[in-house]
């Protein structure tokens, strides 16, 4: 398993060299048009607190602002926080450092927050198969036995569209190459491997499918780049 610092490190430095404002990371499209976000009304409990594991910058923590009592947002990365605190300002938001493979860490978060919602997006194929099941057990703790769980994360066809968009005749996008650049390595998942793996943590799966996710990335030909992303939400059972 890869040590939390030097998970930390990566991602310290690929935020603290990205320029600030929306949009200059992949995935950090406009919120209404890249999540679906039916299933937060549809399956979320409003009146519980969200966590968004993963926050990086900020911007889907910010959106869900209204719809929650409390938003936190939560990343292992303080140079993506200070972004994040930096661009967002509503008055239900917070920010945390956690690092959602240390159990510890999870702890110390549902105590500060209760028993909470919890959005995960790209978040478990970035690890490995054991570090993701630590993720999840992480999840269980921020939900406690009352809050839910939206993960969305890519589907295994999102692996081969990296693979176009990296081996471009004129080289990969530059949001893309970023991302290599800085040592982060998309993993792909395979198919039903969330729910597979929420089964096994003891969770129920409430509704699951696929959906678009609009990246900010644009193809060759200037269209934008669309990734096949898996949604599954999710309740601890009884």
């Amino acid at each position: 398993m890869v040590s939390s610092a030097a998970y930390g490190e990566v991602w310290d430095s690929y935020w603290r060299d990205l320029p600030a404002g929306q949009g200059e990371a992949l995935w950090d499209g406009d919120p209404e048009s890249s999540v679906p976000y039916s299933l937060v009304s549809a399956h979320l409990d409003p009146g519980l607190p969200l966590i968004d594991v993963g926050c990086g910058n900020g911007t889907h923590t910010g959106a869900l602002a209204d719809r929650f009592p409390l938003v936190l947002g939560v990343d292992i990365s303080d140079a993506a926080l200070d972004h994040a605190r930096a661009a967002v300002a509503e008055d239900r938001v917070r920010f945390r450092r956690m690092d959602v493979l240390d159990p510890a860490d999870a702890a110390s978060v549902h105590r500060l927050t209760g028993d909470s919602n919890v959005y995960a997006r790209g978040l478990l194929h970035l690890f490995t198969p054991l570090e993701r099941a630590a993720a999840v057990t992480a999840f269980a703790m921020l939900n406690g036995t009352t809050g839910r769980l939206l993960s969305y994360e890519p589907a295994p066809a999102a692996g081969q569209l990296l693979a176009e968009l990296v081996a471009r005749p004129d080289g990969p996008p530059p949001k893309v190459a970023r991302i290599l650049r800085y040592g982060v390595q998309p993993a792909d998942l395979r198919e039903h491997e969330t729910e597979d793996l929420l089964l096994d943590a003891g969770y129920h799966i409430v509704a699951a499918g696929s959906h678009l996710w609009r990246s900010t990335e644009s193809t060759a030909a200037d269209a934008p780049v669309d990734i096949p992303m898996r949604y599954v939400v999710a309740r601890r059972t009884a």
